[in-house]
């Protein structure tokens, strides 16, 4: 096992753990804030190495999965933190990104649709 698997199994672990004490502990409490922020960075983390390992591997469909997952999790975490009606430049950066992932996505499913692996591009059209 690399350093990398487990540096991605282990924010996948804290993830977890962190996400069931945010849910369960009072919203607004000081608990639900550090464990919501130990959330978000854990899973930036899983989906950064997560991302490495499956690049590392040859895994397209996966580094979509793990940049769409990075996506997520910090733009819902910019919505949780900004104040109502602001959108600053990590937003629009986001954005980019996620449309990004997309188009590139897009491309290599149609082309592996085109070479008669259909049933792999399926998963490419998802994301």
């Amino acid at each position: 096992m690399t350093v990398s698997i487990i540096v991605h199994a282990f924010g996948g672990i804290i993830a977890i753990l962190s996400g069931w004490t945010s849910m369960l502990a009072r919203k607004g409490s000081r608990v639900h804030r550090k464990s919501g922020d130990i959330f978000v960075v854990s899973m930036i983390v899983m989906a950064v190495f997560g991302g490495y390992v499956a690049y590392t591997k040859s895994q397209t469909l996966n580094v979509f999965a793990a940049i769409f997952t990075f996506y997520l999790v910090s733009s819902a975490w910019l919505t949780a933190a900004r104040r109502p009606r602001q959108i600053g430049r990590a937003e629009y950066a986001l954005l980019l990104l996620a449309l990004g992932t997309a188009i590139a996505a897009f491309i290599v499913g149609a082309n592996r649709a085109s070479v008669g692996r259909s049933g792999l591009a399926a998963g490419y059209f998802i994301f």
